[in-house]
């Protein structure tokens, strides 16, 4: 059973390996950073531009549709204070329109924990490596940090 051993010890090394270039290389593609993200999906930006004016146009018309209920308040419908209204609709069109800014600044603060779960997945996925390729690996890993 020793070369079998070898064999499965062989191809588990192997798809670990693969894993760890999916999921590096997906990672740091797309990770916190919205730079990279845009250019990787340059449309992301102009639709982003389009659902910012969508929501924008929805509120308004929320907006209007809140200020004429008001008038009709004799003939029984219930409305909105106005003031409140005007107050949450400014709100909801400033949060629609700088949302872009306001993830960069969002994805930069929770930046750093994202990082340690990721670095917990990653140490997670090696818990189980064997002894002789642990030593392997980190060989290799001293020698690329020498390299750069």
């Amino acid at each position: 059973m020793g070369i079998l051993d070898s064999i499965v010890e062989w191809i588990a090394t192997q798809i670990m390996n693969l894993l760890d270039l999916v999921t590096g290389s997906v990672l740091g593609a797309l990770g916190c950073d919205m730079s990279t993200f845009l250019r990787y999906f340059p449309a992301a930006e102009t639709l982003y531009e389009v659902f910012a004016a969508i929501a924008v146009g929805f509120i308004l018309l929320n907006l209007v549709w809140q200020l004429f209920k008001n008038f009709g308040l004799g003939v029984g419908l219930s409305a909105e204070d106005p003031t409140k209204l005007a107050i949450k609709s400014i709100l909801f069109i400033f949060l629609a329109l700088f949302a872009d800014q306001i993830t960069v600044l969002i994805l930069g603060i929770a930046g750093t924990p994202y990082d340690w779960v990721v670095a917990v997945s990653y140490t997670h996925l090696r818990a189980h490596e064997t002894g002789r390729n642990l030593v392997c690996r980190l060989l290799l890993e001293k020698k690329k940090k020498k390299k750069t």
